[in-house]
């Protein structure tokens, strides 16, 4: 089971940003399968398919961790995540940071 320390990418003067608020960070992934199990505001785990998320207590959330609990349905959630949101994931036991971030276009397609 690969575990993930996730933050936000650094800007370009290298100042990391806080992730957002606890409550901005579960509605972004809800469109992800990704949810609480309670509507309870204080909870601090959230299950999406084959992964899990823990936050701390602070919020706004400055980094979260991710688990993949099953590999075999994680990866393609995994992904989506990296290229849709400016986050790293860092595994936690050999160091390999993922940044896949992907900006949506504008409307030129640029």
């Amino acid at each position: 089971m690969a575990q993930f320390q996730v933050d936000h990418a650094p800007r370009p003067d290298g100042t990391v940003p806080d992730i957002g608020s606890r409550q901005d960070v579960v509605r972004w992934l809800a469109p992800y399968n990704v949810a609480p199990e309670t509507d309870d505001p204080s909870e601090t785990i959230l299950y999406g398919p084959g992964i899990r998320i823990e936050f701390n207590d602070a919020d706004p959330v400055v980094r979260f961790m991710l688990s993949e609990v099953d590999t075999d349905i994680s990866s393609r959630v995994l992904v989506r995540i990296a290229r849709d949101f400016d986050w790293v994931l860092t595994d936690i036991a050999t160091g390999t940071q993922r940044h896949l971030h992907r900006p949506p276009h504008d409307e030129d397609g640029a």
